[in-house]
């Protein structure tokens, strides 16, 4: 939901705004349903996170767009808002693959460090990208004030 609040908020797009509105609930009652009836309370929610990661690809990339057909003489990869649509981006290609290769890779007892290694440092240049997002966000922030 706090994803869907950053793309609503950062989007100028009124479709895609109520997209992210339509698709916030539909994503609610799915995971809810899914609970119940597909993958019980105490099995991983595999099938829901694989669908909350198409959820915030499609809508990464449709804000991507949108900030790539802004003015030329604005520079996006100092606004914060950018770097943190790439990182989400950048997070859920790997882990969606993660996620969708680790159960083959158990099932056919394949050793899994490699996949697990790429993981993590997906985490570390997601987190990354966080902090400089973060960063420019504060900078941004002092140089308005003076």
């Amino acid at each position: 939901m706090l994803w869907g609040v950053f793309f609503y908020r950062n989007s100028n797009n009124y479709l895609f705004r109520n997209t992210i509105i339509f698709l916030s609930g539909l994503f609610i009652c799915c995971s809810i349903l899914s609970s119940f009836l597909w993958q019980k309370i105490h099995v991983f929610p595999g099938d829901i996170i694989k669908f909350e990661t198409l959820i915030l690809l499609s809508w990464s990339f449709f804000l991507f767009v949108e900030f790539l057909d802004k003015p030329g003489d604005e520079n996006i990869f100092i606004n914060p808002a950018f770097i943190l649509t790439v990182a989400v981006i950048w997070f859920n290609l790997i882990s969606f693959l993660f996620f969708d290769l680790f159960n083959f890779f158990l099932i056919n007892k394949i050793p899994t460090d490699s996949i697990r290694a790429v993981h993590y440092f997906s985490n570390y240049v997601y987190y990354l990208l966080l902090v400089i997002a973060m960063l420019l966000k504060d900078k941004n922030q002092l140089s308005e004030r003076y």
